[in-house]
């Protein structure tokens, strides 16, 4: 007699957890059907757990017939939702970013939800925008749409744009590698003699790539260098670096005496490709990097690139702001924070030019 109203409590604890871990924020409730499907009970037991979170407040059920969240339990209901959003494609820097978020976060009675998304119309965008309390937002390789930006400014949740700067759309934004910082590879690689510096891209091109290409024609031209912009698609990032610099390399066409990439994954399969045409990294041909993923330190040769300062530092006064203990205006602070510098790491990819430009 006693085994189904401890199934119904069962039942309800399970239900009480996804609420409390703001399951339901940016997804709207199942039918009741599914939930049991999903939890392992039976339709009566699920129906039971049901009316009991909804005599207590938890749940409710609209005019249509549906389930909706009301709130959480009262112990659990002032725990803030800060979500982490991040393309599904998986990339050193994103992990970077949730570890920083994790870190700011710490000691903070929050939840926290990471979660990808596949494109940005998805509704668990739309959810989140409106269920959440905060969200960190890092933007796939693309340029942001307007009804996006404008969509954020305008949302319940404080949202903080990752490694892009929408501030001009309202948006706050955190970026580590502040603007021109690339110029000082440029002028590494200058130092050591080179004449002409190529530079290697193959991310889809968004703000943040443009202006990295940008900084580097400006420098060849002020400088009088020779360069050549480098691309390919129709592989995966590292592939496409791999192929591009190998299919120069067997084809006899010129390739500077460095290699400026705009990303980790422009200089690794570049690295590759010259290891298998018996050529050295560091000694027949520089190799460099904006973005290391914090990588450079152990690859062999050593990565020359630049390196972002801790990202946590930078994400204490949006996790603040989010949580409603600082205040955060443009008349006060500038809608993007940004690093002052980003350190440059001197690896062993990068020398003095060897004979002629090849």
């Amino acid at each position: 007699m006693g085994r189904p109203n401890t199934e119904t409590k069962l039942a309800e604890q399970m239900l009480r957890k996804r609420v409390a871990h703001g399951d339901y924020a940016s997804y709207p409730l199942p039918s009741e059907r599914q939930l049991a499907e999903e939890l392992g009970f039976s339709r009566q037991t699920l129906r039971k757990a049901v009316r009991s979170l909804i005599d207590q407040g938890i749940f409710r059920r609209s005019e249509n017939g549906r389930l909706e969240v009301v709130s959480s339990s009262p112990d659990e209901r002032a725990k803030p939702i800060i979500g982490f959003f991040r393309p599904a494609t998986l990339s050193f820097d994103s992990e970077i970013w949730i570890e920083a978020v994790y870190g700011a976060l710490e000691g903070y009675q929050v939840i926290i939800r990471s979660m990808t998304y596949e494109h940005l119309s998805e509704a668990i965008i739309a959810n989140a925008l409106d269920g959440f309390d905060g969200l960190f937002f890092l933007p796939p390789a693309v340029m942001l749409p307007d009804w996006l930006l404008t969509r954020m400014f305008a949302a319940k949740a404080r949202v903080v744009m990752l490694d892009h700067d929408a501030s001009a759309h309202g948006v706050r934004s955190v970026s580590v590698f502040p603007p021109a910082s690339e110029l000082k590879l440029l002028e590494h690689l200058y130092q050591l003699g080179h004449s002409r510096i190529d530079c290697v891209n193959v991310q889809p091109v968004d703000a943040i790539i443009e202006k990295r290409i940008g900084c580097w024609q400006d420098f060849i031209r002020k400088n009088g260098l020779d360069g050549q912009l480098l691309t390919l698609s129709g592989f995966k990032r590292f592939e496409a670096s791999y192929q591009l610099i190998k299919m120069r390399l067997q084809d006899g066409l010129p390739l500077g005496t460095a290699l400026f990439c705009t990303t980790v994954a422009g200089a690794l399969g570049s690295m590759r490709a010259l290891k298998e045409a018996g050529l050295q990294a560091g000694r027949d041909i520089s190799v460099c990097a904006v973005n290391d993923s914090g990588l450079a330190p152990y690859l062999n040769p050593s990565l020359t690139c630049l390196r972002s300062p801790p990202r946590a530092v930078y994400l204490r006064k949006p996790v603040a702001w989010m949580l409603g203990k600082e205040s955060w205006d443009s008349r006060d602070t500038p809608l993007l924070i940004q690093a002052e510098e980003a350190p440059l790491f001197i690896g062993e990819s990068t020398g003095r030019p060897q004979g002629k430009d090849r």
